[in-house]
């Protein structure tokens, strides 16, 4: 279970990392690009999750958009363009500064620094997490 539950906040860090730039999730919708981009950044928070024990096989499933950012890019565009549900999902979030999102990028980048795992990508959007935008 421990296992799963990181996959998925590797999944959700790499999108709201991508959010931060695209002005939120909703803004994602159909946007190829943006969710290769949050595809991208959970990739590169895997060894995080082996450092930490997970077991990455096991979570296939969960993993996936990560291991294959391209494919699944364009899989979500379609399914996000499309499908009601999976519209809704990312229309909901449209605040990429709200609690949840800051508290689930600090808390990755801060676990990959503590073991010692370089994120790039999840640096450069959580530079961008200013004081005055914790204040919104």
């Amino acid at each position: 279970m421990r296992g799963w539950l990181w996959s998925h906040f590797v999944m959700d860090a790499g999108m709201f990392s991508q959010a931060l730039t695209s002005g939120g999730l909703a803004a994602m919708i159909g946007d190829r690009r943006a969710l290769r981009g949050a595809f991208l950044t959970s990739r590169e928070l895997l060894p995080v999750l082996a450092a930490r024990g997970v077991d990455i096989g096991r979570h296939r499933g969960a993993t996936t958009p990560a291991r294959f950012p391209g494919m699944s890019a364009a899989s979500a565009a379609w399914a996000t363009r499309l499908l009601p549900i999976a519209r809704a999902s990312l229309a909901a979030h449209t605040d990429p500064h709200a609690a949840e999102p800051r508290a689930v990028l600090e808390d990755m980048l801060a676990t990959a620094r503590a073991l010692g795992i370089a994120t790039p990508r999840l640096e450069r959007s959580v530079e961008g997490l200013s004081p005055a935008s914790a204040a919104r």
